[in-house]
């Protein structure tokens, strides 16, 4: 389980390297944009509103007072007076360092929408811990069902619904970094599933322990 749970945070990094290297400015600003729709369609007005303020306060509180925006910008882009400095490194910054200050500009704006979308995600995420309660109710009156009734719990199926739930769960993370609109209904949806799966991992637990 550690193992897994460490090449899950590994590809999770991965993802963010790949993204700040090949997305363009354009296509995440146009993400950012299409998304604020959808969540304007699917949440309404004032909700929409409320996770974009939660979001730009988490921001502002953790890269920009704190001088990080600030710093990985200094210490990638070099000053004027460090250019004036080096002709030769003045000439290949024509080229080099529009490309840098690109993908810190792309870099922070994934950071960005990866806060608005967990603020998101925290706006559903009490309905969702709720639907764990029933999951599980109904997932014991069927053993007891078939304690009573002599049948037997499915392995098969008590260990591929371990590993559904392990799935859904890790779709939320990577859906924080996925490079187009995501809607907010995706979110209640992975709950849904993950409470379908925790009510048949628990429904084919084995009889004896």
């Amino acid at each position: 389980m550690a193992r897994t749970i460490g090449v899950a945070v590994l590809l999770w990094l991965l993802q963010i390297l790949v993204l700040g290297a090949l997305v363009s400015e354009s296509w995440a600003s146009g993400v950012l944009a299409r998304e604020r729709r959808l969540m304007t369609a699917s949440l309404g007005a004032e909700a929409s509103r409320r996770v974009t303020a939660e979001a730009d306060g988490w921001y502002r509180a953790l890269f920009v007072r704190t001088g990080t925006v600030e710093a990985t910008y200094r210490f990638c882009l070099p000053t004027e007076a460090q250019a004036r400095r080096s002709e030769p490194f003045r000439a290949a910054g024509l080229i080099v360092l529009p490309f840098v200050e690109e993908r810190l500009t792309v870099l922070w704006m994934l950071v960005y929408q990866m806060l608005v979308r967990t603020a998101s995600f925290a706006l559903w995420l009490p309905v969702v811990s709720l639907l764990a309660v029933p999951a599980v109710i109904e997932g014991l009156m069927r053993r007891r069902i078939k304690q009573a009734g002599f049948d037997h719990a499915s392995p098969v199926v008590h260990r591929y619904s371990l590993y559904a739930m392990l799935l859904l769960a890790y779709a939320v993370p990577v859906t924080l970094l996925w490079p187009f609109a995501v809607s907010p209904v995706v979110y209640p949806a992975v709950g849904a599933g993950i409470a379908l799966a925790l009510s048949l991992f628990v429904g084919n637990v084995q009889k004896r322990l």
